[in-house]
């Protein structure tokens, strides 16, 4: 039984976008999610999805960047990284791309933990 409660109660969730929009802001009020020690502790991401998933699929060149992060969350003491500046060289050295600020806020808000700021319209 302590077996079964370990991989019951995960300290850290991680969710791709299409599954969480709806539930993260509610996940703490939720029954089925309230009890899960990473929804307590505030441990519960969504893994970055643009223009790939960080973590999951398809599989790509992305999961470089999603292993930075996840790196980052484990043992933010030993790797320090501005995940800001980290995903911006990441996207100019193999998406020829510069991402803008705002770019950068919608992209790694949900992988702080906390949903993207929208603007009311």
């Amino acid at each position: 039984m302590p077996y079964l409660r370990r991989i019951a109660a995960p300290c850290y969730c991680f969710t791709p976008k299409s599954c969480a929009t709806a539930r993260l802001p509610l996940s703490k009020r939720d029954p089925l999610w309230a009890g899960i020690r990473a929804v307590r502790e505030d441990r519960v991401y969504l893994a970055p999805t643009a223009p790939f998933g960080w973590i999951d699929r398809p599989p790509s060149l992305n999961r470089v960047i999603g292993l930075r992060w996840l790196a980052g969350l484990f043992y933010p003491d030993q790797l320090g990284h501005d995940l800001r500046e980290t995903t911006r060289a990441f996207y100019r050295l193999f998406y020829h791309v510069d991402p803008g600020d705002a770019e950068l806020d919608t992209l790694i808000a949900w992988s702080k933990g906390q949903a993207p700021f929208s603007p009311k319209r």
